[in-house]
């Protein structure tokens, strides 16, 4: 069996696990666990693991974003910043992010942005791919190919977070988590009336149904990790989104880094890519409008939403005013 296949059983094992997870804990609970609830409620009920199984599944099978195989850097007149490394670095070395595979491209990397330069510092190149690296792309391990402001290779999706299904992912942990909370609202709720009425003997609380306390247990034992792993999985994905950053740039954060920014090379920190406004951070992943953040997104990942969703179809990324101020303010000093 080929490597690709075993990776591509074993995604669709861990979806179909999770689906039958979902499907397990809503209908025990319709079937079995006598609570009674108004109509509007037990209809948003049903709902929820609709619209977090649709997350799941777009999270999934929605392509993570690769470079373009044209992707150049762009020229001197382009307001854009560049990540740059030293290229003094071993670029023979397996875990070097950079790559001269032959004596054009070192010409290449003489700085044509500014001819007063050496090739000290060279674009980021994918060794592995063999093409350039666009500003937050990382090349991906696990499925062998470089992705568009990676943020992590999600175990549970089977597949690269990403810049075209993060927003996917996002709101599949949102949903996820609303509904683990109301499932244990439900049984805690359940089983304060079945107390109640043992204790007491109250005889307007619904009867006992056969083994549906035995349910709300196993329910509870499985809930409680889950609940737990995806509310910090959420917790942390939104404490990322609003400072603009992924989870590799927090994981590998220095205090500065080199960046080419017109004619100039300078290190900034590492959070040059936050807008100062957090809701223009969540923009840059889940979209312009604010009211469509939670909605599932069924169009996939088709051409016009990238032109609408993301800025430049995830090659480049906006800085702030005040970012680009002090850069043009420095060149202008230099």
């Amino acid at each position: 069996m080929r490597p690709f296949d075993v990776h591509v059983r074993a995604r669709y094992t861990v979806v179909a696990a999770v689906t039958a997870l979902v499907l397990y804990l809503h209908l025990t609970t319709v079937f079995c666990v006598r609570v009674d609830m108004p109509g509007w409620v037990l209809v948003l009920f049903n709902l929820g693991p609709i619209i977090v199984l649709i997350n799941y599944y777009l999270a999934c099978f929605t392509d993570p974003g690769s470079p373009s195989p044209n992707y150049e850097p762009p020229p001197q007149a382009a307001a854009l910043l560049i990540p740059i490394i030293d290229s003094t670095t071993d670029i023979n070395s397996p875990s070097s992010s950079i790559h001269l595979p032959s004596s054009a491209y070192l010409q290449q990397q003489q700085d044509p942005f500014n001819e007063s330069s050496t090739i000290d510092r060279t674009t980021p190149f994918c060794h592995k791919s063999n093409a350039f690296k666009p500003p937050r792309t990382h090349h991906c391990s696990k499925s062998k190919r470089c992705v568009l402001r990676m943020d992590h290779f999600c175990f549970l999706a089977g597949t690269c977070i990403g810049h075209a299904n993060q927003a996917h992912f996002v709101r599949f942990l949102v949903w996820t988590t609303w509904a683990c909370w109301v499932l244990v609202g439900v049984y805690i709720v359940r089983l304060e009336t079945v107390f109640t009425a043992t204790v007491y003997g109250k005889s307007d609380a619904m009867p006992v149904g056969d083994g549906e306390v035995v349910v709300i247990g196993m329910n509870l034992a499985i809930l409680t990790p889950v609940v737990s792993m995806v509310s910090m999985l959420c917790w942390n994905q939104l404490d990322l989104l609003v400072s603009n950053k992924t989870t590799i740039e927090s994981i590998n954060a220095m205090p500065t880094r080199g960046y080419r920014y017109k004619s100039g090379n300078f290190d900034l920190p590492e959070t040059v890519w936050d807008l100062r406004c957090w809701i223009q951070n969540l923009e840059q992943v889940m979209g312009p409008k604010w009211s469509l953040w939670l909605v599932p997104d069924l169009r996939f990942f088709g051409k016009e939403m990238r032109i609408v969703v993301w800025m430049t179809e995830g090659h480049w990324f906006p800085i702030s005013d005040e970012s680009r101020e002090r850069l043009d303010g420095r060149l202008v000093a230099e």
